[in-house]
């Protein structure tokens, strides 16, 4: 990472992982022990981001990257929907007693600590890249981080993550079309988002906001995703001049 900028990503990180390991410290290993509202919306984000990313994978066992893991909540999602055997999972996070907790509960998985930003995505285990990589809620909160601090440390942790994968990432962010925006939460406008996917990622992009949640989710593509259709027989194209 830059010298320049890795004093102002410590400090960005550090404010996230305080929150989390203070709320941790309370609650523990359950949705709300990691800032989430309650367990039914945190399924169906995982049931919005992940399911298209699973049925696009051309692997029979497809090498997915679970990016800030927390406490092993996504393998109880897989088990309890028969998914947990179709994957190769890893799970990535910054917090020690977090990661431990996610080590107790799902003692046969890989979970990794790393700052991606600071080291580099960790490799799977059979090297390259990982072939779908999900990063839910990671980017929602800003916690003690002004605006702009949460949303460079979004921009560059999703410029790695997308150097790492193979085939999709998928990723939500709170929308800005809400009754107000909340001071502890990053409103990253979905334009915003689309333009910086674009730029910085892929132009290959889907948008998904009919779920029923106050953010929008974002699939990232390495290639165009174009449904089947027949051609209607009539159809010619013409020169034009």
């Amino acid at each position: 990472m830059d010298p320049a900028r890795q004093a102002p990503h410590a400090r960005t990180l550090a404010r996230i992982l305080d929150s989390i390991e203070d709320r941790f410290a309370t609650l523990g290993a359950s949705p709300q022990g990691l800032w989430w509202p309650n367990a039914r919306d945190l399924a169906l984000r995982y049931e919005v981001m992940l399911r298209p990313l699973l049925d696009a994978q051309p692997a029979q066992r497809p090498t997915l990257l679970d990016f800030g893991c927390g406490a092993g909540f996504l393998p109880d999602w897989l088990a309890a929907n028969g998914l947990l055997d179709r994957v190769d999972y890893t799970g990535i996070d910054i917090s020690a007693p977090v990661l431990a907790a996610a080590r107790a509960r799902w003692p046969g998985l890989r979970f990794l600590q790393a700052d991606i930003l600071a080291a580099g995505v960790p490799a799977p285990l059979q090297g390259g890249r990982y072939d779908a990589v999900l990063a839910c809620g990671i980017f929602t909160c800003r916690f003690a981080n002004s605006h702009a601090e949460m949303l460079a440390y979004a921009e560059a942790s999703l410029a790695a993550l997308w150097r790492s994968t193979r085939h999709g990432l998928a990723f939500n962010a709170m929308s800005k079309h809400v009754d107000w925006e909340r001071e502890d939460l990053l409103h990253w406008g979905a334009d915003e988002v689309m333009r910086f996917c674009r730029a910085q990622l892929a132009r290959h992009v889907e948008m998904r906001a009919a779920y029923g949640l106050w953010e929008c989710s974002f699939h990232v593509w390495r290639e165009a995703r174009q449904p089947e259709s027949r051609l209607p027989a009539a159809w010619r194209d013409v020169a034009t001049a």
